[in-house]
């Protein structure tokens, strides 16, 4: 078990995941992200209060606390503006 503090980051090839403190466990290949956690992919960003990171299978599965939501902002094109990106927020 390795213990991470202070503005962890994890790389992979599809995303990157960002929060306050981790933990590495080797014997069980996974990697803990919690607090403040911000799962970036192309260009969406998943929020959330925990990310569990399976190394074996390249799987995150990002969890919320009791009483709020998993947030997700989702970058598209708005067909009816010159194919110009905005964001829309979801939760």
């Amino acid at each position: 078990k390795i213990d991470m503090h202070n503005n962890v980051e994890l790389i992979t090839t599809q995303e990157v995941i960002k929060g306050d403190k981790g933990v590495y466990l080797a014997a069980e290949e996974k990697i803990i992200i919690y607090d403040n956690v911000a799962l970036y992919r192309d260009e969406n960003i998943l929020r959330g209060d925990k990310l569990i990171y399976d190394i074996s299978s390249s799987v995150s599965n990002l969890l919320s606390n009791i009483d709020e939501k998993v947030q997700m902002e989702v970058e598209n094109f708005n067909q009816q503006n010159d194919n110009e990106p905005h964001k829309q927020t979801t939760k």
